[in-house]
C-alpha cells in the first residue's frame, strides 16, 4: 500500500474494513495509523465512493482532540482508502458489552465523562467553519457506541463521519432516506424530516441512557419493533433499572431524549455543561486518569 504497510484487519462493517497499519518516512521514521478501505464489492458503486470521499473531506476539516484525525485520502489499484489516526484502545460498544457480561453497569462518573467528551467533539463539528469562515454545518447522524473509541491513555475519540450531513458534500441525502443505525436514530430522522444538530443530541442521550442502565433503549426483537420504539421515544424510569441514577441525572438524560427536538438541549455543549455541573455537585466527576484506570481493569 505504497508508504503504508497493512498489519492486521481490526474491523469490518457493511461498507468498509479497517486495518492497523504503519506509515514509513525518511531516516527510518515509522508511525502506527489506521487504514479504512472500501470493500471490494462496493468499488464500482459510484454513490458509495462519493460518500466515502465525503467522509474524508468532512473529517479532515474537523480538528479536535476528541475526533479521530484524518491524515490522507488515497487510491491503490482502484480502491480508495482513508489513512487516519490509530487509537490504541477499545470502542464504547466493547465496554458496554463487558459490563453486560459481568452483570454490571458503567460507573456513573465514567459514563458522564465519556459522553461529555463526545459532546465536546460533536459541538465542534456542529459549529465548525471552513477556510473562509463559512459554517460547515456538520451533523454526524450516527452517534452510537461503535463510533466512539476509548484509548488506553484515557482519551475519548468520536469516529466515522461517513453518514454525516454537511453543507457542500458531494452526495446529498434525498428527502425521506433513512441513515444511521435504527436503534440510535431520532424520531425526526424516521419521519424523513429536515434535520439539524439536535439529532446528535438525541443520539448522545441514547448512549448515556444505555451506559447508565446497561439496557438497550429502543432496540426491539425486529426492525419494525425498533422503528416503533424510536418513533414513540418512550424512556422508561431509569431509577428502576439503576437505583444509583440520581433524579437530577435522569432529568438531564430525559431532556436530551425529548421526542420534540425543541424540548431538547439546544446544543451538545449545553448537555455537556449540565452533566459537568451534576458530576461536580454529586462528587462523581471522573477525568482521563479515571477512564484510563477503568480501561486497564476492564
Amino acid at each position: 500500500y505504497g508508504k503504508y504497510q497493512l498489519l492486521e484487519r481490526i474491523g469490518v462493517g457493511g461498507m468498509a474494513e479497517v486495518f492497523k497499519a504503519k506509515i514509513f518516512g525518511a531516516e527510518g521514521f515509522e508511525r502506527m495509523i489506521a487504514i479504512k478501505r472500501i470493500l471490494p464489492h462496493l468499488v464500482e458503486d459510484e454513490d458509495f465512493v462519493k460518500m466515502f470521499v465525503d467522509e474524508a473531506k468532512i473529517a479532515v476539516r474537523l480538528n479536535h482532540p476528541n475526533i479521530v484525525a484524518i491524515d490522507d485520502l488515497g487510491k491503490i489499484e482502484g480502491t480508495l482508502f482513508i489513512a487516519m489516526e490509530y487509537v490504541r484502545g477499545r470502542d464504547l460498544r466493547a465496554i458496554y458489552d463487558y459490563e453486560i457480561a459481568r452483570g454490571g453497569r458503567t460507573p456513573i462518573g465514567i459514563a458522564c465523562h465519556v459522553v461529555m467528551k463526545m459532546c465536546e467533539a460533536l459541538h465542534h463539528a456542529h459549529f465548525a467553519t471552513g477556510p473562509r469562515g463559512e459554517p460547515l454545518q456538520v451533523i454526524h447522524r450516527d452517534v452510537s457506541p461503535q463510533n466512539v473509541m476509548l484509548s488506553f491513555d484515557g482519551e475519548v475519540k468520536v469516529a466515522d463521519f461517513g453518514l454525516a450531513k454537511a453543507r457542500g458534500r458531494m452526495v446529498q441525502t434525498q428527502a425521506g432516506v433513512v441513515k444511521g443505525k435504527l436503534a440510535y436514530m431520532s424520531p425526526e430522522q424516521l419521519r424523513g424530516e429536515d434535520i439539524d444538530h439536535r439529532v446528535d443530541v438525541f443520539g448522545l442521550g441514547i448512549v448515556l441512557f444505555e451506559l447508565l442502565t446497561a439496557q438497550r433503549l429502543f432496540l426491539g426483537p425486529s426492525d419494525m419493533d425498533t422503528l416503533r420504539r424510536v418513533y414513540e421515544a418512550t424512556v422508561p424510569p431509569m431509577a428502576e433499572l439503576n437505583p444509583e441514577v440520581h433524579p437530577e441525572l435522569e432529568a438531564i438524560v430525559r431532556r436530551a431524549l425529548a421526542k420534540n427536538r425543541d424540548d431538547r438541549y439546544a446544543t451538545a455543549l449545553d448537555l455537556h455543561d449540565d452533566l459537568q455541573t451534576f458530576a461536580y455537585a454529586h462528587a462523581c466527576y471522573a477525568g482521563a486518569s479515571s477512564l484510563r484506570q477503568y480501561l486497564r481493569d476492564a
